[in-house]
């Protein structure tokens, strides 16, 4: 299902400008080193699906309230709305 060429698409695939998210990982990073870390990720992923587990990183995101428009010192819910930023692998 994870080969080697699936993973090296995917991370070929990367908008290199978008921030990394919890892992620290920018995507122009992943997408320089894919030929190099797609046998170890082909592995993870592999594993992770036939065992249905994920790594616990994977499962952190990161939530920052963005403000819509009006002053900021009035924090209404109906002001903001979520930005999050999750791991990208």
């Amino acid at each position: 299902m994870w080969t080697l060429t699936l993973v090296v698409v995917i991370l070929g695939a990367l908008k290199p400008k978008i921030s990394y998210g919890p892992d620290g990982f920018p995507n122009l990073l992943l997408k320089r080193l894919a030929s190099v870390i797609c046998e170890p990720l082909s592995f993870i992923f592999q594993s992770s699906f036939r065992l249905q587990i994920l790594p616990a990183c994977w499962l952190h995101v990161l939530v920052t309230p963005v403000f819509k428009k009006g002053l900021i010192l009035v924090l209404a819910t109906t002001d903001q709305y979520p930005l999050h930023v999750s791991v990208v692998m």
